[in-house]
């Protein structure tokens, strides 16, 4: 085969139908592998033969996931061969992503690097010439063809648990066939290789023989079996076709750099000399446009240094270390750790290393054992009081003329305190500061504080030539104060006060930050489906929010579902099966599908031990999490702030979360409501809720929004 001329050849075909495209991919694939199998001339295989065969060759060492995704591609080619099913754009597309993994799998895409790489290209404008609107009138057409079915009662849950029993078994006697099928391979290797064996091995390969009949049989059998269950097979097709952009890692990440009109209309509007805000709700895309607007300053400032301004580091920062572990792994696909200036980490991490340079400190401790150091006595507790000190006074920066005079409001804290009290505790603030100044070891909270102090009268010099802040609704007035004060310039922010889990005060008009004129919303959610969307807006449409955001999503895709169980076992059980559900019957790679448990360690050691002991591959989504690992992504409820996955099962089987006891009782549930909205909108287009019943308030008012949803 001339490779580059096929390859050439592909290209061209690619403008015509999309069927015809299947076709011709598919069939560059299986003859690269005849080729480099280099069968006996009468040996006739079975596409699903020569992959096992083609596994064999490479020792098990070719990737397992690719060869179970040209399995699953060759049904859409026979498909298309046998009955001219039409097929979208988006599917053409995965078939050329599909070809290319191949190819750099193989090593054709270095031999042919010129070739595969226009091949590459086409999947870039093949995005760019193909609306989203598009899409969503496929995806339209598919749910009518989805709600016939429903509708004439040919899908129910005990036919499609029987139809995966039936699958199960063809899927074991197509395992055993392929092992016998290896195993001739062998004999008849051995047979062309040694002419004086050929007698002794001839009985052996006459036995493969008739296994391999007889398994053919038994196989067809089964066959007769699945075609009684045509409607769920069908069913499920559907949900493929629907959710075929999300089966792989490679059309997960092609789909989360994609910028909307909207977005990008946004991205133009930022003007780096001037502060500037990406305010939307979750699913939005802010954070990606503040990435995209790094790689925009970034190309802006390529020119030469011409010594006219010392050139100093830009910081990318976000509040968790597991997204700045994401951010990191969404720089590296737009290639922009290819520039070396650029720093990407927390802001605690930052600050903390800066302020404690400035000040010559080298111990730290948590602020909750300063309560041992006071001989104040005052009418609440040690605790609460250190932390009215961390959250309130040393995290706002308030004077005493605010903290007492003025008696300004503490939104969001438990108690309210009358003049006296707030007096003795600016004296355990003042005797607490003394204490740590007189010791050289300060608490982080105070640590920030006292650089503000210093810095609001004797500004450093700028560390940064450019800060990018991502999720900064968490941070308080302190920091960003501190963050200004770094940077030379402007700070571009995104930010959502939806998602405000960790401070209660808007910190930003006493920052120094100036927003006036800078602020852009972003209204469309493109992460979530419409009925994700949907079950998210209507959990928390009883709270109260930030009211210029009210996001809108066009996307469809398949209703949300609900699992009540009586007992945890049960509930893990339910996990277990959806999860194989996913990765057997619907072709997920196991990557894109993400278990988010309550928050706390322990319920998340729990589901890793319930993957060890079901040998589901897993990985934990935490501080030192790599995104490039393979698994199925299991995290806390905390943990998955900021970030997307294609599917996602809440799994709530113990207490939704505590929270700390200074939080009035409005406040707490407006916390655990934005914790859990956050969760639900991580989920780009399957969701799942897995619920032990049980008396958490926050809880069952999620289940009474997916009744409100099975009602309409």
């Amino acid at each position: 085969m001339k490779i580059p001329e096929t390859l050439k050849r592909l290209r061209q075909v690619a403008s015509a139908d999309n069927g015809f495209f299947v076709l011709a991919l598919h069939s560059f694939i299986e003859a690269q592998i005849r080729e480099q199998l280099d069968l006996l001339p009468e040996s006739r295989y079975e596409y699903g033969e020569l992959l096992d065969l083609y596994r064999v060759l490479h020792n098990g060492k070719f990737p397992m996931d690719l060869l179970c995704s040209l399995t699953k591609n060759h049904q859409l080619s026979n498909t298309v061969r046998h009955q001219c099913r039409n097929v979208l754009d988006s599917e053409s597309q995965n078939s050329l992503s599909l070809l290319i993994r191949f190819c750099d799998a193989t090593g054709l895409s270095v031999e042919h690097i010129d070739d595969v790489k226009a091949l590459e290209e086409l999947i870039t404008d093949w995005a760019k010439r193909i609306p989203e609107t598009k899409y969503h009138n496929e995806m339209l057409i598919l749910q009518k063809e989805l709600k016939d079915l429903r509708e004439k009662n040919f899908i129910n849950t005990q036919r499609i648990s029987e139809y995966q029993v039936a699958w199960k078994e063809k899927q074991d006697l197509e395992r055993k066939l392929s092992s016998t099928l290896s195993e001739l391979h062998q004999l008849q290797s051995r047979a062309k290789d040694r002419k004086e064996e050929r007698k002794e091995l001839r009985v052996e390969v006459f036995e493969s023989h008739r296994r391999i009949k007889s398994l053919t049989e038994a196989i067809n059998a089964s066959q007769n079996k699945l075609e009684e269950y045509k409607s769920i097979s069908d069913s499920l097709d559907i949900f493929k076709r629907m959710l075929h952009l999300s089966q792989s890692r490679r059309g997960f990440e092609d789909r989360i750099l994609r910028l909307t009109e909207e977005q990008g209309r946004i991205l133009r509007d930022i003007n780096f000399k001037k502060d500037f805000m990406i305010k939307g709700s979750a699913g939005t895309g802010k954070s990606l446009v503040l990435l995209k607007s790094l790689e925009t300053y970034l190309i802006q400032n390529e020119s030469p240094d011409l010594g006219l301004q010392k050139k100093l580091p830009v910081v990318f920062l976000t509040y968790t270390r597991t997204l700045v572990n994401y951010n990191h792994y969404l720089a590296g696909l737009m290639n922009l750790d290819a520039h070396l200036d650029v720093e990407y980490t927390t802001a605690d991490h930052l600050l903390t290393k800066v302020c404690k340079g400035i000040l010559g400190i080298n111990e730290l401790f948590n602020t909750d054992e300063l309560w041992r150091k006071s001989s104040i006595t005052i009418d609440m507790s040690d605790k609460a009081l250190v932390r009215e000190l961390r959250s309130f006074l040393w995290a706002y920066g308030y004077s005493r003329e605010d903290y007492i005079d003025k008696m300004i409001h503490r939104q969001g804290m438990k108690d309210s305190l009358n003049r006296k009290t707030r007096e003795v505790i600016w004296q355990a603030k003042t005797e607490f500061e003394a204490y740590m100044d007189d010791h050289k070891c300060y608490s982080f909270s105070y640590l920030y504080y006292k650089t503000y102090l210093l810095w609001k009268e004797d500004p450093p010099k700028v560390v940064y030539d450019k800060v990018f802040l991502d999720e900064a609704q968490d941070l308080t007035m302190v920091k960003l104060f501190l963050l200004k004060t770094l940077s030379r310039g402007a700070m571009i922010m995104a930010s959502d006060l939806d998602q405000s889990i960790y401070t209660p005060l808007s910190p930003f008009p006493r920052s120094g930050i100036q927003l006036q004129g800078n602020t852009r919303i972003i209204h469309t959610n493109f992460r979530n489906t419409f009925q994700i969307h949907e079950l998210a807006e209507r959990f928390r449409c009883g709270t109260s929010h930030d009211s210029d955001q009210h996001p809108t999503a066009f996307r469809e895709g398949p209703r949300s579902i609900l699992h009540r169980s009586d007992s945890s076992e049960m509930a893990d059980q339910t996990l277990i099966e959806r999860l194989r559900f996913y990765h057997d019957q619907l072709d997920f790679e196991w990557d894109n599908l993400a278990v988010i448990s309550s928050a706390n360690d322990k319920s998340r050691k729990g589901v890793t031990e319930l993957m060890d002991i079901n040998a589901i591959p897993y990985v934990r989504v935490d501080r030192d999490f790599d995104f490039n690992q393979n698994g199925v992504r299991i995290m806390t409820l905390f943990n998955a702030k900021g970030l997307s996955f294609p599917v996602c099962f809440i799994h709530l089987t113990d207490t939704l979360w505590w929270l700390k006891k200074e939080y009035s009782e409005e406040r707490a549930n407006k916390v655990k409501t934005n914790l859990l909205y956050v969760a639900l909108t991580r989920a780009m287009d399957c969701l799942e809720v897995i619920v032990k019943n049980g008396e958490d308030h926050i809880v069952n008012e999620l289940i009474s929004c997916f009744d409100a949803e099975s009602d309409s």
